[in-house]
C-alpha cells in the first residue's frame, strides 16, 4: 500500500488483517493484492528498493495535489524490476503460485 495523497516520500508498506479482519483502504491509497505475507514482503522489498525509488522520483511532481497516481504506478513493472535487481527467479515462483490456484 502507498498513499497517493498524504505521503511526500516514496514508502510502500505491507497492510494485513487487524485482529483477523480485513483492512479497508480509502481512495487515497493504492494497493497490490498478495496471496501470502512472503509475497507481500517480496514485493515491498522490490518497490522500496533504491532503483524503484529513483525511477518513481523521476516521474513524480510533488507539487501536484495527488503526486502519486495509479497511472504513475502502472509504469513500474514489478517483473522487470525483479529481473533488474537479479530476483527474477523469486518473482517467477510467486507468479507460478498464482497461476496454479
Amino acid at each position: 500500500m502507498i498513499s497517493g495523497f498524504f505521503n511526500k516520500k516514496i514508502e510502500f508498506q505491507v497492510v494485513g488483517p487487524v485482529d483477523g479482519k480485513p483492512v479497508m483502504l480509502d481512495d487515497t491509497c493504492y494497493s497490490v493484492s498478495c496471496r501470502s505475507i512472503d509475497e507481500a514482503e517480496f514485493i515491498i522489498e522490490l518497490l522500496n528498493s533504491e532503483e524503484a525509488k529513483i525511477l518513481l522520483e523521476s516521474m513524480i511532481f510533488w507539487t501536484n495535489k495527488r503526486p502519486i497516481t495509479a497511472e504513475l504506478l502502472k509504469q513500474l513493472h514489478i517483473g522487470k524490476l525483479a529481473a533488474y535487481l537479479g530476483r527474477a527467479n523469486e518473482y517467477e515462483q510467486f507468479v507460478n503460485q498464482r497461476n496454479v490456484a
